[in-house]
């Protein structure tokens, strides 16, 4: 009611009537200002009383990791189907495992991504950290079904206990000395802890009777290995790959574990091929790897009957360690999927020779280009486009920048160079167009870097389409490839790739992506772009990717901050919590809780 003084009374009524509204115009007016200030009283008292409570919330903007953790590579020296697209809602259960990882991983990753948040999502992610967690062994008795010409092959004892004892003992003699060399390794950049005996074909160091120091140590290594691995294991190379020119290019050693060397330290290197070398093998100095959970891997790639291609990934679930014991030796050819993974606390050392037949100085590899299947597989697309933009990046001559044709002396005469592109980005764009995780994973870079010519863009265009139309993306990255201006986006190219290289279960291109996701979602509170972004860097953290996990942990520190929780309940219900919880139940309670204290 009004309460109206007595000496009113004799005031016309609609006077009375704009009074009165006036009066409860300012009553609600101060009824609003009273009450945002209490919010926001409230609100600030809850930021504080967190604090104390050791919750840490982040208001700084979110920054993306830098462009070359984002780019797949290969060694410079050295199917369901992949258009396949699950538009019906997955049933996940863990039952899927035990039938065909290739094809687990493939769907477990689709449902996280696809029913991000939801109760479908959230088990995927479990099932397939527990999946990632396994270390398994290498089944010599299941033979894959391989690309034509592949190899792996065991070598039980090659090297008797007498040579790898004097190779270990004088290893670490020049490991004390601190001279393995810490260049960056090609693969990831980091210290390659690894000692070059032959390179190129030719002895580091010629027999010298007066040498000593270093040169003495790396000619002593030659002396105990050179009979086994010229006299023994190069006849056996030849007759795997069927080939007489095929030669020893390189021979050296490379040492794993926890400060190595001057603080130096690796555990793992990544998943790869081996681009200049036509054939591999690997030989164990110790025992690390004898129970088949550490060291060497490669991945299980099962292709279907008649299908060789898109079924490549890199994924973690996938990999399957070879069981060598001291003195064991495995070779493989280029095309093998492989990489090395310890277990913490260990340290190994192994010695690897790399055999190519490329002996008359070509810079492109020819069992690459001759391939029978140079035309259909996937991989040997992906390996030669990487041999040749490895070659160009060390010829200043030739400048990949304006995607021009590349000199036909890189390819010198070889047979079928008139039916080829010569240029990488379209043998990358062939290989994508059959769902190649690391060529789809390459070329969200290089669209990234916008180094496709207008040709190569509308080819590209086409094949996402063709993998899958854009309806059947999340919606935040559901926009149209072109701009308003009618030029096509590469940052749209950029994320449609790694979409789908992150679909596949590349880590690379998962964290690419949300680094680029999560970038905008800082911009414009986007809460599904960071709910995407908490997912992708989940699914990267399960694979160890390095950067994965603490990008996780900001993605989450951003959601909270400008999130209304009240309470521990409301913390835990959190999609992004949630998702977090998810993806770091394989790798214990303490990176779970440290995540999310």
């Amino acid at each position: 009611p009004l309460l109206i003084d007595e000496s009113t009374t004799q005031t016309p009524p609609y006077v009375l009537k704009i009074k009165a509204y006036e009066y409860l115009k300012n009553i609600i007016f101060m009824s609003a200002f009273n009450f945002c200030a209490s919010g926001l009283l409230i609100y600030f008292f809850w930021l504080f009383s967190l604090e104390g409570n050791n919750t840490t919330i982040a208001f700084t903007p979110y920054i993306r990791r830098s462009q070359r953790a984002r780019t797949p590579w290969c060694t410079r020296k050295g199917r369901n189907d992949g258009r396949t697209i699950i538009r019906s809602k997955v049933d996940v259960t863990d039952e899927l495992a035990t039938i065909d990882d290739v094809l687990a991983v493939r769907q477990y990753t689709e449902a996280s991504i696809l029913y991000r948040g939801q109760p479908e999502g959230i088990n995927a992610m479990k099932i397939l950290g527990s999946m990632s967690s396994r270390r398994l062994p290498y089944n010599f008795s299941e033979t894959p079904i391989l690309s034509k010409g592949s190899v792996v092959s065991p070598q039980w004892q090659f090297l008797p206990p007498d040579i790898t004892d004097g190779i270990i003992e004088q290893v670490k003699e020049i490991e004390q000395n601190g001279l393995l060399s810490t260049n960056p390794d090609s693969v990831d950049g980091l210290p390659s802890l690894h000692l070059n005996i032959v390179s190129g074909g030719k002895p580091l160091f010629s027999k010298d009777e007066s040498s000593h120091g270093f040169q003495k140590g790396i000619q002593n290594l030659l002396s105990l290995v050179e009979p086994h691995l010229y006299n023994e294991l190069l006849p056996i190379v030849q007759t795997l790959t069927n080939s007489t020119s095929v030669l020893i290019s390189d021979i050296f050693l490379r040492r794993y574990g926890t400060e190595v060397m001057g603080g130096e330290s690796r555990n793992r290197i990544s998943a790869h091929y081996d681009v200049f070398s036509q054939a591999t093998a690997v030989i164990a100095l110790d025992d690390v790897a004898a129970e088949g959970s550490s060291g060497l891997y490669t991945t299980a790639i099962t292709r279907s009957q008649g299908d060789s291609s898109g079924r490549t990934s890199n994924h973690a679930a996938l990999r399957r360690y070879f069981p060598l014991k001291r003195g064991d030796a495995i070779v493989h050819t280029w095309d093998v999927l492989h990489g090395v993974d310890i277990l913490p606390g260990m340290d190994r050392t192994s010695l690897i020779v790399w055999f190519t037949s490329n002996d008359d100085g070509d810079v492109v590899s020819p069992w690459l280009v001759n391939h029978p299947e140079i035309t259909t597989n996937d991989v040997t697309q992906f390996v030669l486009a990487s041999a040749i933009e490895s070659s160009v990046d060390e010829d200043d001559d030739n400048d990949l920048s304006e995607s021009e044709p590349l000199d036909d002396s890189l390819f010198h005469e070889l047979d079928t160079v008139d039916q080829l592109p010569q240029h990488p980005n379209d043998f990358y764009l062939q290989s994508a167009s059959m769902g190649n995780a690391f060529a789809l994973t390459r070329l969200g870079s290089l669209c990234e870097m916008e180094s496709l010519t207008t040709q190569q863009i509308q080819k590209a265009v086409s094949i996402l389409d063709m993998l899958r139309p854009s309806l059947d993306l999340p919606q935040p990255l559901q926009q149209d490839f072109k701009e308003q201006d009618g030029k096509v986006s590469f940052k749209q190219l950029t994320r449609r790739f790694w979409f789908e290289g992150a679909m596949r279960g590349s880590p690379m291109a998962q964290v690419a992506l949300a680094d680029d996701v999560m970038e905008e979602a800082a911009e414009t509170s986007n809460e599904d772009m960071e709910l995407l972004a908490s997912v992708l860097f989940g699914l990267a953290a399960q694979q160890e990717q390095d950067g994965a996990l603490d990008s996780l942990s900001r993605v989450v520190e951003f959601a909270l901050s400008h999130s209304c929780i009240d309470s521990e309940e409301s913390f835990l219900s959190s999609p992004v919590v949630q998702t977090a919880q998810a993806a770091t139940s394989c790798l214990g309670e303490d990176q779970s809780h440290s995540l999310l204290r």
